[in-house]
């Protein structure tokens, strides 16, 4: 890739997608393949030699690009209503979600920019109310996450950190777990575990519908030193706050230890 290269997408109702050099302007790819609305992207490895696109919509199907020629690499199929969110990640520790005796796709020419090491996941949120998790190399789907009780509008994963003092040993994640962060039109966000695809608590920051999220690691006090860092949950919803909320508070707490903005 030539170094300093930008590189933007672009989404469409009608279910197309391009890529445009950032500097110039000038068209770079199309991306056929979608037939409905797309209603996001995902970058996975931006940095690699072999940038990824996901993408998904209303057509209930993601779809996994190469970046930098448009070339379709593979597609997951299984939910019942338009994908509003899509997320992946690469993390170690988790080998055991990768499934036995499923064949990989056979088009893995460019899995090299996935470390083999670490078990790389996808995860999606959709109007049918589920969270689902999925294998990126194979296609099988790991978990279905059930809970919330309406359209599901968008997921972030993010890493546990030490537990609190005084948080009981039994009832704290190991540092690094993987939490998968989703919110709802029914009010709620939910924290889940990737590894067990288990529901380890649901919250209600907001009085009605949650409408987006991100998740962020944070240096403190002006420090370059990334272990000196915290990790927060930023949240919006029709109740016209923006919130953030601190990882280790959302898990542990029974407050509700935050930040406003009306």
């Amino acid at each position: 890739r030539p170094k300093g290269e930008v590189v933007v997408i672009s989404t469409s109702g009608d279910g197309s997608m391009r890529s445009w050099d950032g500097k110039t302007g000038k068209k770079l790819n199309n991306f056929k393949g979608h037939t409905d609305k797309i209603l996001t992207v995902f970058i996975m490895n931006p940095l690699g030699e072999t940038p990824l696109v996901l993408s998904a919509g209303s057509d209930k199907r993601i779809r996994v690009w190469e970046l930098l020629t448009g070339a379709h690499i593979r597609m997951f199929e299984g939910h019942d209503d338009e994908i509003n969110s899509v997320v992946a990640g690469s993390f170690s520790g988790i080998a055991s979600l990768v499934p036995i005796g499923i064949p990989e796709n056979s088009n893995n020419q460019l899995d090299p920019g996935i470390d083999p090491a670490k078990a790389t996941v996808v995860v999606s949120a959709s109007k049918d109310l589920t969270v689902r998790v999925w294998d990126f190399r194979s296609g099988h789907l790991l978990f279905e996450l059930l809970g919330h009780k309406a359209c599901v509008y968008e997921v972030g994963i993010i890493r546990a950190r030490e537990a609190p003092a005084g948080v009981s040993p039994s009832a704290a994640l190991p540092a690094g777990t993987p939490i998968i962060v989703s919110c709802s039109e029914d009010a709620t966000v939910k924290l889940w575990n990737l590894v067990t695809g288990k529901l380890i608590k649901s919250v209600k920051w907001h009085s009605v519908s949650v409408r987006g999220l991100d998740v962020a690691s944070v240096v403190l006090q002006a420090s370059n030193d990334p272990s000196n860092s915290t990790a927060l949950i930023a949240s919006c919803g029709w109740d016209k706050t923006i919130q953030f909320h601190e990882l280790g508070e959302s898990l542990y707490s029974k407050g509700n230890s935050m930040c406003v903005i009306m």
